[in-house]
């Protein structure tokens, strides 16, 4: 009939086969099994070689694994997916893992991993929480954990940048609602970034371990991001406060006070229930935190020491009562007469305090607290 056959038309005119005969299943039953659809015999004998090919991998008398590749097979021919190449099926044999297991998508992975990292700090954690539940699922979590590239990591920090430029033009706009409609959106800033990516390189770090060598390389280690490196502090000199007063534009994220802007602030707060806090932390240098974790039974005024063993930490709004981070911050600094003098006073006005309280107030041994005894807020 030639080209008047009216079967040309039809999708399965004229295509081609294959037939193989796979391991018996685990019941010993035989599987010989078909495949068609192939538009060329090339084609065909290709997948046909290439399903030989996998069976071949195993030793002969490794019948386990054997049977395993033709479920494999059985599988991709039943669900008419494709093959998996010899070297996947290689790696799954070599990592000691069933040649039919599909490793985890990212999102999968960094859910079941997140819950193993208990030998960290709460706020490590609920960093690593956040990273994924904003960042890295939202973007990445689709994606198989061998077939997660560099570019696509690269992509979520482009896009990142994107919505910072837009939420700094919309703050900027003139028009009202268009600030509010991005009021409660904040700047993913550059050390941001870099947090999220190694939360990210962390956790693929042990997928390596965990399925190696079907994953051998970590793609979050190789983006490229800006520094993360904390801004660069400026005094605030009298031309600088000029210029802010003129223009409300701040030279740096970080602004220093000199001494006198300093004795200043003293000299305004003398009168202010945690004048003496204010004072500690400006002649002894001490992190917000620590200050409102500073404990009497760790203040000796008559030897003029204070040990700074605790600190003041915020999760979110809740807070804790936890030792430094690192063994440099937990240390013992000495009182000038000044300050001394300043706590002293301070005992004396909580020990009446915690008198008209009588039975409500609490004992936590803190340093700074609130009228009714309970512990200060970093944040308030």
């Amino acid at each position: 009939m030639g080209s008047a056959c009216p079967k040309l038309t039809q999708r399965r005119h004229g295509v081609w086969s294959y037939r193989v005969e796979l391991p018996p299943n685990a019941d010993g039953e035989r599987r010989p099994r078909r495949r068609g659809g192939f538009t060329t015999e090339t084609d065909a004998q290709r997948e046909l070689d290439h399903a030989r090919a996998l069976l071949a991998i195993p030793e002969r008398d490794d019948t386990d694994a054997i049977r395993q590749i033709g479920d494999l097979i059985e599988a991709a021919i039943t669900n008419k997916t494709s093959l998996p190449s010899d070297e996947i099926v290689r790696r799954k044999l070599k990592a000691g893992l069933a040649v039919t297991t599909e490793l985890p998508t990212v999102g999968e992975w960094l859910h079941r991993w997140l819950p193993t990292r208990r030998a960290i700090r709460t706020n490590t954690y609920r960093s690593y929480e956040s990273h994924i539940r904003l960042y890295l699922t939202p973007a990445l979590g689709t994606i198989r954990l061998d077939r997660l590239r560099v570019a696509q990591i690269a992509d979520m920090f482009d896009v990142l940048a994107e919505r910072n430029v837009r939420i700094a033009e919309a703050r900027g706009s003139k028009d009202p609602a268009v600030r509010v409609s991005v009021k409660n959106l904040r700047i993913v800033g550059a050390a941001s970034m870099q947090r999220i990516r190694a939360t990210l390189r962390k956790a693929f770090n042990d997928a390596i371990r965990e399925y190696q060598p079907m994953i051998t390389t970590n793609p979050a280690a190789f983006v490229e991001l800006p520094s993360g490196a904390r801004p660069k502090p400026l005094v605030w000199t009298p031309e600088r406060v000029t210029r802010w007063r003129a223009t409300g534009e701040i030279p740096s994220k970080v602004m220093v006070w000199t001494p006198q802007q300093t004795g200043q602030f003293l000299d305004h707060a003398t009168g202010d229930r945690l004048y003496p806090l204010c004072h500690l932390v400006t002649f002894r240098g001490l992190r917000r935190g620590e200050a409102c974790g500073a404990r009497w039974t760790e203040l000796d005024l008559d030897a003029g020491t204070l040990a700074v063993s605790m600190q003041l930490l915020q999760y979110g709004w809740a807070t804790s009562l936890e030792e430094p981070k690192t063994d440099s911050s937990d240390a013992t600094i000495a009182l000038d007469a000044g300050t001394v003098t300043v706590l002293k006073a301070h005992r004396r006005r909580q020990a009446a305090e915690r008198l008209a309280a009588r039975q409500a107030w609490p004992d936590t041994d803190l340093v700074f607290t609130k009228p009714d005894g309970q512990s200060l807020h970093p944040a308030e």
